[in-house]
């Protein structure tokens, strides 16, 4: 299974909402069933708090993306039905026109040997500066196959990450990078990148997210996990 992730905006004063949807579908046969019939084996939603407002980040194990959304999107069983209607709720109506969504574009994806499909994760979204995405896709192609690869895989090991998975999201709002992190250090990554020196990796990922972004964060993303369902149980294999 492939990794399919995307952002859409909380509607103000609906965080809340968002959060005890969340905690009912993940005790409701009825999700696992209609996530499995649309051949998702793993939903993961992260609620993020950010300048522009919130976000829900949505994280699938999935062999086929678009194929999966078009599949929660039109079926008709009465489950089904209230779902969407609680999402037009919390994130406006285009979020179930699925002609209308931005589609998420998997620019790079690395795993260790080590990688668990039952290890922690943590995704979130960084704004691009306007303009900047080619700057953006030339920093992720040095960090996953070129002059900085190596720095990136031995740090992957040193902050506790065994895959890490890139994604673009160009939307009407503007571009977003969208990494989905997994490993027993994944949700302290950014943070240690912030503030390590240990490697000339930390410095030059800097350099490249104040290129990129316009700014260096003087904190993570305030990000906060609020479902992890899993449909079918993962094979723990090695890689």
């Amino acid at each position: 299974m492939t990794l399919y992730a995307f952002a859409v905006p909380v509607l103000p004063g609906k965080a809340e909402k968002n959060r005890k949807l969340s905690e009912e579908l993940s005790r409701r046969p009825e999700a696992k069933s209609i996530h499995e019939k649309a051949g998702i084996d793993r939903a993961r939603v992260f609620q993020q708090n950010t300048p522009q407002g919130d976000f829900a980040i949505v994280v699938w194990e999935t062999d086929n993306g678009g194929r999966a959304m078009k599949s929660l999107m039109s079926a008709n069983d009465d489950f089904s039905k209230r779902f969407r209607s609680e999402l037009t709720d919390i994130h406006g109506p285009d979020v179930t026109d699925t002609s209308a969504m931005s589609t998420p574009e998997l620019v790079a994806q690395w795993s260790d040997s080590d990688y668990d499909p039952k290890g922690n994760d943590y995704a979130f979204i960084v704004p691009i500066g306007r303009g900047k995405v080619d700057a953006f896709r030339s920093m992720i192609e040095d960090m996953y196959h070129g002059s900085q690869r190596a720095g990136f895989e031995e740090t992957r090991r040193l902050l506790g990450v065994t895959r890490q998975t890139m994604f673009l999201l160009e939307t009407p709002m503007g571009a977003f990078a969208l990494p989905v992190l997994e490993g027993p250090g994944a949700s302290r990554v950014f943070g240690e990148q912030l503030k390590r020196d240990d490697h000339t990796f930390f410095a030059w990922w800097r350099d490249q997210l104040r290129n990129v972004t316009g700014r260096i964060p003087t904190n993570p993303p305030k990000v906060e996990k609020i479902l992890d369902l899993m449909v079918k149980e993962p094979a723990v294999t090695r890689r």
